[in-house]
């Protein structure tokens, strides 16, 4: 079961799904694309041999047939809920779920920014630091390089491979939260499209580009330093956890210190420990996972309309007194140029969105019934209220 690099690996068969699935999840394309390319039977994958053989079954066994029918199936297919993929396979799910989820979320270039938008409603817009801003940044790129020894395994493992360190906080497996699994690699994938579109509006130098003397102890990206992907994923796991998990907002869960989002800071810290990231890129990668994680809990709870209109964040550098004219509330963020991202600053810069979960589940008529469905599902996993024990006297 991959959820993570289907998107890639699946239209090419097995023998091109190990080679595609590797640039974004090593070894998740093989499995992806023997599903849905060669083709797998009840008893292994497809093959000339079996087919040859399963042809000559037909003709021993059918006889003489005129295509009359003998069967009566369901009619629509299995159910009448857009919302239900359960009788489709894990490829095909992931395929469903991120065409469906490609219309209601876009990044675009306005103004020279780049722009997330939930169904035509902007959510945050980010703005690149000049020249100058990212030199002063080095100065910590140097700093962290200290910890490349102590942190080089992490680094090194997190390259492909997120979703396993914040399974170590809550127990995410595929017997006991297989939807809470699908639904997180749904929000992943959604933050791997949007990143990279944000990436190539800003198209900002890494840190190698600026010193002979980064030299980062893994292989630099080729694309934009800012703002950061890991950041970006990490956070946006971190937000859409933390949100079925407890029910509670990224920044309820920030200014509680939830371990969610401690793993999150973590994994964007090493890559600027490894010589590939600004923190600045970490800081624009977080806010915007943190956005689109909450997006995403908003599309399937069918508040999209309300959170929409909770406000616009802007982060710009300087920040500027934005104003707008439709009545929706600006959210100024900066970040100085000589400051380390951490998670006080980023809960003062997320806007605490009211989406909180309904009573009854939502209706399948939201923005997207079939994140909706899974979003419903994932929360029956959580089979209890959480309720922190507190050691020691009242």
């Amino acid at each position: 079961m991959s959820y993570m690099g289907a998107g890639s690996g699946a239209g090419s068969g097995a023998g091109s799904g190990a080679g595609s699935g590797a640039g974004s999840g090593a070894g998740s394309g093989a499995g992806s694309g023997a599903g849905s390319g060669a083709g797998v039977h009840s008893g292994g994958p497809g093959s000339g041999a079996l087919s040859y053989t399963l042809t000559m079954a037909h003709d021993g066994l059918v006889g003489s047939w005129f295509g009359e029918g003998t069967e009566n199936p369901d009619f629509p297919l299995f159910s009448a809920e857009d919302g239900d993929i359960d009788y489709l396979d894990t490829v095909s799910r992931v395929r469903l779920m991120d065409s469906e989820l490609a219309a209601p979320f876009s990044m675009k270039k306005e103004g020279g920014k780049a722009v997330l938008s939930l169904d035509g409603a902007p959510l945050l817009s980010i703005s690149r630091p000049d020249q100058a801003f990212f030199e002063e940044q080095l100065s910590w790129v140097r700093a962290y390089s200290d910890l490349r020894v102590d942190r080089i395994d992490e680094i090194n493992l997190q390259i492909n491979d997120l979703m396993s360190y914040f399974g170590g906080i809550f127990l995410l497996n595929g017997a006991r939260r297989k939807k809470t699994l699908e639904l997180l690699y749904t929000a992943y994938r959604l933050a791997l499209r949007v990143e990279v579109l944000a990436k190539h509006i800003c198209r900002a130098p890494r840190p190698i580009d600026y010193s002979l003397k980064v030299q980062p102890t893994i292989q630099t990206p080729d694309h934009s330093s800012y703002p950061s992907g890991h950041a970006t994923e990490a956070f946006t796991i971190a937000t859409v956890l933390h949100r079925v998990m407890t029910g509670e907002s990224a920044q309820v869960g920030l200014k509680a210190r939830a371990m969610p989002f401690k793993m999150a800071a973590r994994i964007a810290v090493n890559r600027t420990i490894a010589g590939v990231h600004f923190p600045v890129d970490s800081a624009a990668g977080a806010l915007l996972g943190c956005t689109i994680g909450e997006a995403v809990a908003a599309a399937a709870l069918g508040k999209h309309e309300e959170f929409a209109k909770q406000g616009l964040t802007i982060l710009e550098f300087p920040a500027s007194d934005s104003v707008t004219g439709s009545g929706v509330p600006i959210h100024n963020a900066t970040f100085d140029s000589k400051a380390d991202f951490d998670l006080d600053w980023l809960e003062k810069s997320c806007i605490d969105r009211k989406t909180s979960e309904p009573k009854n589940r939502p209706k399948e008529d939201s923005v997207s019934p079939i994140l909706t469905r899974l979003w419903c599902e994932a929360l029956d996993e959580r089979r209890t209220e959480r309720k922190p024990r507190h050691v020691g006297k009242k």
